[in-house]
C-alpha cells in the first residue's frame, strides 16, 4: 500500500506512527514479523499493520474522533490558549480572528485551522478558569483585590454597594483629576452592554478642548433616583479621599427625571443640561404619536417643525414669541396640530415640566457640546466590541481597557496639542455657522435671519429622525 506516514512519539514518550494526522501506538508484533499499531485514542478501533517500515494493511474503519493537530495548527491552538489568559481585555472571538490571519499570512492558507466553533468551548473554559466565578445574584458579587486597580496600578474600584440600589463603579485616580479640571461633563447609560444582573451600564465623560473621553464606568441595578444618588455620592466621597474636589459647572444628560433629581441633590450648584438631540427625538416621537408625520413632509409644515426643534438654540427671551408664531401657523393649517403644540407648551415652554434653563443652549453655544451624540457614538463602538449583556467580568475587562485607552488619548492630546478624534467636517461647519449666527444676532438683533441659520441645522436632525426609531427616556 502506498500510504505515507511519519514517525512520532506518544505523550508518554513512546515511539508512534503518525498517518493522516492520526497517531498510532504499537499494540503487538505478529509471528510473521509485522507490527500492529492501534489508534492512541482508546475508544477508537482503527489499526494499521506495518512490515519492513511499509504499511501492508490499513483498517478501513473510520476514526470516531477528530484527527491530531499538525504541529503548525497545534502551535496556533497553544497560542490561542495562551492569549485568552494573558489578553483578557480582548474578546476571544477577536483573538481567534487575529491568530488565524497571522497563520494565513505566514502559510498562504488557513484551510487547516479548525473553525471557531470547534475550539470555542475549550477557549472559553480556559479563560473562565482564571476569572472569578460568574455571580448568579447581585448579593453574591465580590470584586477580587486584583480587579480593584488599573493597568498602571492606580485605584480603580470606588463603589461596590449593597442592594437595593446596587452600584459597582470604577474611576482611576488620574480620571478623577481630569474630571476635576474639566467643568463640563456628559453622562449617559446603555442597556445593551449592561452586564447580566444589572439594568444599565452608566458612564460619565469629560469634554475638554480636544475630545470627549470616558472617566467613570459603572453598572446600576436600576434607574431609580436613589441608585443615581448612590453613584454620584460615592464618586464625590472617593474624590475627597484623594483630595480632589469635583464641582462641575454643567452635566449634560437626557430627559430622565430620576437622574436629573439625583444630580440636583448631589451637585446643587451644577447646571443640568438636556441633550438637544434627545429633545429633538422627543418632539419627533410626539409628532408620530399624533399621526402628523405625513403632514410634516409638506415644506411649510416642515419649516415650523424645524423651528420647534431649533428652540434650544434661540435666546430664552425669544422662546415664547417664537412658539406663539409656530402655533398660529400650524393650527391654522390643521387642527390636528393642537395636541402636538400643547405637548410642546406643557413640557418645554409655559410653566413647563422641563424649564427652558434645562434644555436651552443659547448661552453655551461655542463653549461646550449641546448633545450626547459623542457619548452615544462611543456606545455604538462598545456594542461592536462586547456581546449583549456580557458577564460582569467581561464587562469589567472592557472598562479597564477603555480606561487605559482614554488615558493614552489624554496624554497624547495634552502633549501634542491636537485631538485624537477629529470631528466630521459637516459638524465643524454647523458649529461655526451657529457661532457666527449667534454673534451676528447679538449685534443686529435680526431674529429671522438667525432662525434661518438654526433651521438649516434642524432640517438635518429631521432627516436623521424621520427614518429612525425614536428612543427616549422622557416617559
Amino acid at each position: 500500500m502506498d500510504t505515507k506516514f511519519t514517525w512520532s512519539i506518544t505523550q508518554k514518550g513512546e515511539k508512534a506512527l503518525l498517518c493522516k494526522n492520526y497517531l498510532y501506538g504499537l499494540r503487538r508484533e505478529n509471528k510473521n514479523g509485522s507490527l500492529v499499531y492501534a489508534c492512541t485514542n482508546k475508544s477508537c478501533p482503527r489499526v494499521i499493520t506495518l512490515k519492513n517500515d511499509a504499511i501492508i494493511q490499513c483498517d478501513v474503519t473510520r476514526h470516531n474522533h477528530d484527527p491530531r493537530l499538525t504541529d503548525d495548527v497545534q502551535n496556533v491552538f497553544t497560542g490561542l490558549k495562551r492569549r485568552v489568559i494573558t489578553d483578557v481585555d480582548k474578546s476571544i472571538g477577536k483573538i481567534y480572528e487575529e491568530e488565524v490571519k497571522k497563520f494565513r499570512r505566514a502559510n498562504g492558507s488557513a484551510a487547516t485551522i479548525p473553525i471557531f466553533d470547534t475550539w470555542r468551548s475549550t477557549l472559553y473554559n480556559t479563560r473562565r478558569a482564571i476569572l472569578p466565578i460568574i455571580p448568579t445574584s447581585l448579593d453574591s458579587i465580590t470584586i477580587p483585590e486584583s480587579m480593584s486597580f488599573t493597568h498602571t496600578n492606580e485605584q480603580f474600584l470606588f463603589c461596590n454597594s449593597t442592594t437595593p440600589h446596587k452600584v459597582i463603579a470604577f474611576a482611576s485616580e488620574t480620571g478623577l483629576k481630569i474630571l476635576s479640571e474639566n467643568h463640563h461633563w456628559n453622562a449617559d447609560g446603555t442597556f445593551r452592554t449592561a452586564p447580566a444582573l444589572f439594568s444599565q451600564a452608566y458612564y460619565i465623560h469629560v469634554w475638554d478642548e480636544y475630545s470627549m473621553k470616558p472617566m467613570v464606568y459603572s453598572c446600576l441595578q436600576d434607574k431609580s433616583q436613589e441608585t443615581y444618588i448612590n453613584l454620584f455620592q460615592s464618586l464625590v466621597q472617593y474624590a475627597e479621599e484623594k483630595n480632589v474636589i469635583l464641582k462641575p459647572s454643567s452635566i449634560l444628560i437626557d430627559f430622565e427625571q430620576s437622574s436629573i433629581n439625583a444630580i440636583n441633590e448631589v451637585f446643587p450648584s451644577t447646571k443640568v443640561k438636556r441633550c438637544h438631540f434627545h429633545y429633538a427625538q422627543n418632539i419627533w416621537k410626539k409628532l408620530k404619536k399624533y399621526g402628523l408625520k405625513k403632514l410634516s413632509k409638506e415644506e411649510h409644515i416642515r419649516r415650523e417643525i424645524a423651528n420647534i426643534i431649533s428652540l434650544p438654540l434661540v435666546p430664552r427671551n425669544e422662546i415664547n414669541n417664537s412658539m406663539e408664531h409656530i402655533i398660529d401657523v400650524l393650527c391654522n393649517i390643521d387642527s390636528k396640530f393642537e395636541k402636538f403644540t400643547d405637548y410642546v407648551l406643557n413640557n418645554y415652554v409655559e410653566d413647563a415640566r422641563f424649564t427652558s434653563d434645562m434644555w436651552n443652549h443659547f448661552d453655551s453655544i461655542g463653549e461646550r457640546s449641546r448633545t450626547n451624540n459623542h457619548v452615544e457614538g462611543w456606545h455604538r463602538q462598545l456594542n461592536a466590541r462586547v456581546r449583549t449583556h456580557p458577564d460582569l467580568w467581561t464587562w469589567y475587562n472592557e472598562a479597564k481597557s477603555s480606561e487605559e485607552s482614554a488615558m493614552i488619548r489624554h496624554e497624547q492630546e495634552q502633549a501634542q496639542k491636537r485631538t485624537t478624534r477629529p470631528r466630521k467636517a459637516k459638524n465643524i461647519r454647523d458649529d461655526e455657522k451657529l457661532k457666527l449666527g449667534k454673534n451676528k444676532y447679538i449685534l443686529d438683533q435680526d431674529f429671522d435671519a438667525y432662525q434661518k441659520v438654526l433651521r438649516s441645522i434642524s432640517h438635518r436632525y429631521i432627516d436623521i429622525l424621520k427614518d429612525a426609531v425614536a428612543s427616549s427616556d422622557e416617559e
